[in-house]
C-alpha cells in the first residue's frame, strides 16, 4: 500500500453544494436535501448543467446547455445574497438554487464559473488548465525543496522528488517546511505542515436559519414522550443560555419559546425546567430523527454519529462568536 497517493484530479468542470427551492405560493422555499451542482462537457461536446441529491445519490437534473443560452444570477430579493437563479434566454424555464458551503466565500467564484463555461466554454477550459499547471509547479518546486533539506536521509528512506510531490498534492500543498538536528544527531528532521485548507468557521446563514425554523416549528410531538439523554448533556445555562440570548438562532432552534434580549442564568435555569422549553426540546428532536437537521449539520461540519448534542454545541458556539464579535465592536466604537 502507498504512503504517495495518487492526487486527486477535479472531477467536474465546476462542482458546489447546492440545494434546490421550490415555488409554495408566492413565497420561494428551500428543498432541505442536500444538492451538488456541477457541470461536465460529454462525448457528443455539449455542456451539461446537473443537479444532483448528493444523500441518494441520484441525478434530478440533466440540462445541455448551449453557448450564452443560459445565465446564473444572484436573486436581489434574497436579504443573504446566498439564492441563485438559472434563467434561460431560449424558453420561460426558471431553476432556483441555494447554497449549501457553509461561508459565501466562493458563491460568486462559482456562480462566475457557471456563466464562463456557459458563455464561452474553451476559454473556460483553457483558465481551468492554466491554474492546474500552475498549482503542480508550485508543488513540483517545493517536493524539490524538501528532497534537498532530506539529503541523505531521503535516499536512506527511498524517496523520491515525484513521491514527495505526490503527497503535497494529497495533503492540499505545504503550509511551512522547518529543518531541525539534535546536537551529536547525524540526522536532521524535517516537518511538513500542509496547508489549512478548512480555517473558515462554520455558521448557519440567515437563509439556514429560516429554513431551520421551519424545520423544527413543524414537528407533531406528544407532550409525554421522553428526552433522549445526549441532549440533556447540554441543558445548563452557561450552554444554553447563549443560544436563547441570539435572538435569531433561539427562534431557529426553539421557535416556540418567546425571544427575551439578555436572560441571567437564573432566567436561563427556570426556563429549561418549564414545559414549554421540553416541547421544544422534543420539536428538535423529531427533526432530528426524521433526518430533517442533516443539511444544517453539514453546513455547520457536525458529524452524524456525534447525536443531537453535537449539532446544539455547535449552534452555542456559532451563538457565543457572534456574542463575542458583538462585544468587540461594541467596545471599539466606545474608544
Amino acid at each position: 500500500m502507498s504512503l504517495f497517493p495518487t492526487p486527486q484530479r477535479p472531477r467536474h468542470l465546476v462542482e458546489f453544494n447546492a440545494g434546490k427551492c421550490y415555488r409554495d405560493g408566492n413565497m420561494m422555499k428551500p428543498d432541505l436535501r442536500k444538492g451538488l451542482i456541477y457541470m461536465d462537457q460529454t462525448d457528443d461536446q455539449l455542456l451539461h448543467f446537473y443537479w444532483k441529491d448528493r444523500k441518494a445519490n441520484i441525478v434530478e437534473e440533466d440540462l445541455i446547455i448551449f453557448p450564452e443560452e443560459a445565465e446564473m444570477v444572484p436573486v436581489p430579493e434574497c436579504e443573504t445574497g446566498r439564492v441563485f437563479l438559472l434563467k434561460f434566454k431560449s424558453s420561460s424555464q426558471k431553476l432556483f438554487f441555494w447554497m449549501q458551503n457553509a461561508n459565501d466565500e466562493k458563491d460568486k467564484e462559482n456562480v462566475d464559473r457557471v456563466n464562463k463555461l456557459i458563455n464561452d466554454l474553451q476559454s473556460a477550459l483553457n483558465d481551468q488548465h492554466g491554474r492546474s499547471g500552475r498549482a503542480e509547479g508550485d508543488d513540483e518546486d517545493s517536493a524539490a525543496d524538501v528532497l534537498s533539506l532530506l539529503g541523505s536521509s531521503g535516499q536512506e528512506l527511498g524517496l523520491t522528488q515525484e513521491q514527495i510531490y505526490q503527497f503535497l498534492q494529497s495533503a492540499g500543498g505545504v503550509g511551512s517546511v522547518t529543518l531541525s538536528s539534535d546536537d551529536g544527531d547525524d540526522h536532521a528532521t524535517v516537518t511538513i505542515t500542509a496547508r489549512d485548507t478548512e480555517s473558515d468557521t462554520p455558521a448557519l446563514d440567515a437563509d439556514l436559519l429560516r429554513a431551520l425554523k421551519e424545520v423544527v416549528s413543524s414537528q407533531s410531538v406528544s407532550d409525554d414522550a421522553p428526552l433522549t439523554s445526549d441532549v440533556g448533556e447540554v441543558l445548563s445555562a452557561d450552554e444554553i443560555g447563549s443560544i436563547l440570548n441570539d435572538e435569531e438562532i433561539s427562534e431557529a432552534v426553539f421557535p416556540t419559546i418567546p425571544y427575551v434580549k439578555g436572560r441571567s442564568s437564573d432566567e436561563v435555569n427556570t426556563l429549561v425546567q418549564e414545559d414549554e422549553f421540553r416541547t421544544s426540546l422534543r420539536k428538535l428532536e423529531a427533526a432530528y430523527r426524521a433526518e430533517e437537521l442533516e443539511p444544517f449539520a453539514e453546513a455547520l461540519k457536525v458529524e452524524p454519529s456525534g447525536g443531537l448534542a453535537s449539532f446544539i454545541k455547535a449552534l452555542q458556539k456559532q451563538a457565543k462568536d457572534r456574542e463575542d464579535g458583538a462585544d468587540i465592536s461594541e467596545s471599539m466604537d466606545e474608544d
